[in-house]
């Protein structure tokens, strides 16, 4: 009898395991049509999904929306109904952020290196931000959904292009938050300068975006002009294709603004992207305290510097904000300088563990004392062309030379746009790449955000030139040279000598002086026996500012062991 009910019970056990399986896999397989985001109500969407794009001889256009190329650089002109924007900037720039959506799908699939993983964590993000569109304002849901209803749907296994669209904007946040080794390495650098500081007292403003996926966000980056349809103020976004919030912008009111990821122990998994902030910002303020007030009215869910600027006043700010606190940062009162990089300033954030922790193992610390010393430098001069100097550099401070590409520069040569405000004159500056290499072309805040696509958007008299240390063709040589560290890097102890001495020979050639090529060349001769002078390039590259995991595997390379 007892044997009857124990083969019962395990019969019941068996069964009930086997109906937790099948709801768990049915809850995964439609977990879409559990947590799918409802796209916002659009008026007459029908008509608007038929407006269709016009070829001109220099631009295309849908509806009073345009799009153009000039000397490289791309232009978008958005205005009118939100949904309309959104489908008129999928129309006119989506084939480029599909493009965009390929690189950061096969970055994420290389670094996870599961195609199984990556779809799990997208049905994981269904659950977890499912209420990702209450972050949003409705009109930016509306302009994002007509950008997704206007773009070809190239993953439908990852969501609907609305779903996919919506993270997009929480890139930034994402690359610093739980992505930060698979997107991107926090090194954005900024600096603002203003009366005695520079060459005739105007506010000027400069800063990188070091963001950048197989030169894509380089090669396609783009200049928004956007006029909100109702209530708002007319700015101008420098972002790439598919971007609806602000990273670098400025409005028509000469406030500026720019973020730089950073550090606290303070954490959220909800609140608004930063980018959206920003771009609240822009649309809304006038006035320095108005921005600090929007700022203040949101919560983050990463912790942010955001560099506001106003050219009416000369007036400069940082405001240090996350999940928990947003915090003001003023200059030094005879300073006329205020510079940023990805720490907080602020007392209350130095006893953060994060905090602290990232100040030792990243590259913010470093590139601050560089912008000091060069600011200092160049104090009472600073310009156009000398912020575009001071952006382009890549050396340590006391003008140590380590090599190009080095992750704790100014310009480790990965930016996707450097941009430079004159905002007294009214004059903005985008970078034309490959990074910082190339111009920076010049352009009329005013008269932009009235342009016409038929005149030029450029300011041909006041271009900044190319750089002449670090040239287009040497950021392909550097190209070159980060494939070699990464073919490398990828078979270690298990590449032939053949490949290591192809690897070591054109890090050499190409970027003789930095520690990884030193690290390298280290290696071929210790595999060729020649231990001591192995040793001594490896000691060699510890004095080489390397990074802060490096220092441990270059130190194991002196004992005794094989490297």
């Amino acid at each position: 009898m007892i044997l009857i009910f124990q083969k019962r019970t395990k019969k019941i056990i068996l069964y009930g395991l086997c109906l937790v399986f099948a709801l768990l896999f049915f809850f995964i397989l439609f977990i879409e049509e559990i947590f799918e985001f409802s796209p916002p109500a659009v008026e007459d969407i029908e008509s608007k999904k038929k407006l269709t794009v016009e070829s001109h001889a220099s631009y295309k256009s849908l509806e009073n929306c345009w799009a153009k190329e000039e000397k490289g650089l791309n232009f978008l002109f958005l205005t009118g109904d939100p949904f309309v924007q959104g489908w008129a900037a999928g129309k006119l720039m989506g084939h480029r952020s599909s493009q965009m959506e390929e690189a950061l799908l096969k970055r994420a699939y290389d670094a996870i290196n599961s195609k199984a993983v990556l779809w799990f964590l997208c049905k994981t993000g269904y659950v977890l931000n499912s209420d990702l569109p209450d972050s949003f304002p409705v009109f930016m849901q509306k302009e994002i959904y007509g950008f997704s209803s206007a773009i070809e749907n190239l993953h439908p296994e990852l969501g609907s292009p609305y779903f996919r669209a919506l993270h997009y904007q929480t890139a930034h946040d994402l690359a610093h938050q739980i992505l930060e080794k698979i997107l991107s390495e926090p090194g954005c650098t900024s600096f603002a300068a203003w009366g005695s500081a520079t060459e005739n007292g105007h506010l000027i403003v400069g800063r990188n975006f070091d963001f950048e996926i197989d030169g894509l966000f380089d090669r396609f980056k783009l200049v928004q002009i956007v006029h909100p349809q109702k209530e708002g103020i007319p700015f101008i976004s420098v972002s790439w294709p598919g971007m609806a919030g602000v990273v670098s912008g400025v409005n028509r009111e000469l406030i500026s603004i720019t973020l730089n990821a950073a550090k606290s122990d303070h954490s959220a998994w909800k609140g608004m992207p930063v980018v959206v902030m920003s771009r609240l910002v822009l649309q809304s303020a006038a006035t320095i305290p108005q921005a600090i007030s929007i700022l203040q009215s949101f919560s983050s869910y990463i912790s942010e510097s955001f560099l506001i600027a106003d050219g009416k006043t000369g007036e400069v700010v940082v405001v240090e904000k996350t999940p928990k606190l947003t915090l003001l940062r003023k200059p030094e009162p005879s300073a006329h300088t205020i510079l940023c990089t990805n720490h907080f300033f602020s007392p209350t954030f130095q006893s953060h563990k994060r905090h602290r922790a990232f100040l030792q193992e990243g590259s913010s610390i470093q590139r601050l004392e560089r912008l000091e010393e060069l600011i200092g430098r160049h104090k009472g001069k600073i310009s156009p062309k000398i912020a575009a100097e001071i952006l382009r550099d890549y050396q340590f401070a006391k003008d140590l030379d380590f090599g190009m590409g080095h992750l704790h520069t100014i310009n480790p040569s990965l930016c996707s746009h450097s941009v430079i405000f004159d905002l007294t004159d009214g004059i903005l500056w985008v970078s034309l790449g490959p990074h910082q290499s190339n111009s920076y072309l010049a352009i009329d805040i005013q008269k932009i955000l009235n342009q016409s696509p038929d005149d030029s958007c450029i300011l041909a008299d006041k271009i900044i030139p190319p750089d002449p240390h670090i040239s287009p063709k040497k950021i392909e040589e550097l190209q070159l040279w980060h494939s070699a560290v990464q073919k490398w890097q990828k078979q270690e102890k298990k590449i032939s000598m053949e490949g290591l001495e192809e690897c070591a020979g054109i890090l050499k050639k190409y970027n003789p002086r930095h520690f990884l090529t030193l690290v390298a060349q280290g290696d071929l001769l210790f595999r060729q026996g020649k231990a001591e002078e192995a040793k001594k390039l490896w000691l060699d590259a510890l004095e080489r500012k390397p990074y802060p995991d490096w220092i441990q595997k270059i130190s194991s390379r002196l004992q005794p062991q094989s490297p």
